[in-house]
């Protein structure tokens, strides 16, 4: 092999430099060369005596070692069959698991501010307990404290509605009946 001259990334002509050489010095398969005898510059790769260089050198494979599977917390076989999931829970790939539940932790916040402060606070609560059985591998737990907080929301909205209903009924009634005291003369 002969001795070339190259260009480096920003054009700058290097060398001449023995063949065995232009890797060591960032020549690559896609840099322009030239050595006595070419009629242009060309890639190195098309260069017939340097294409040697440029094979990828391909290590053998390795073994890749066995990933070791998390332990995931086994369940009796009645329990797992025992629990009961809503049709619009999905299972997912991990044998078996459920999808997580939803904290509900909005509606109980929500429930606490514009309805009933003590359904909402037991809302919140058990919304606060989903993400640590969850976490725990408490599958069931947590899809049941999901429930028990969407209930608990649910029922407070429920309860504020119809408070209100009630106190418009009781204010409609209450000024209905001083009005007309008021235009009667009673007052």
């Amino acid at each position: 092999m002969g001795n070339y001259f190259y260009l480096d990334a920003s054009n700058a002509q290097h060398g001449p430099v023995p063949a065995e050489k232009l890797l060591e010095n960032g020549v690559n398969a896609n840099s322009m060369v030239w050595t006595e005898g070419m009629a242009n510059w060309t890639p190195a790769g098309e260069v017939q005596e340097l294409k040697s260089l440029f094979v990828a050198q391909v290590p053998p494979p390795v073994n890749p070692q066995p990933q070791p599977q998390p332990q995931q917390q086994a369940q009796p076989q009645s329990q797992l069959h025992s629990t009961s999931f809503n049709s619009t829970q999905q299972m997912n790939a991990q044998g078996g698991v459920p999808a997580k539940p939803d904290s509900n932790l909005v509606w109980g916040l929500l429930c606490t501010f514009l309805c009933c402060q003590i359904f909402g606070i037991i809302s919140i609560v058990y919304a606060c307990q989903v993400d640590g059985k969850w976490n725990r591998g408490d599958y069931s737990g947590a899809i049941e404290a999901s429930k028990s907080a969407k209930n608990w929301a649910m029922w407070g909205a429920i309860g504020g509605v119809v408070a209100s209903v009630i106190l418009i009924i009781f204010y409609v009634i209450y000024f209905a009946v001083i009005g007309t005291a008021a235009f009667s003369g009673g007052f």
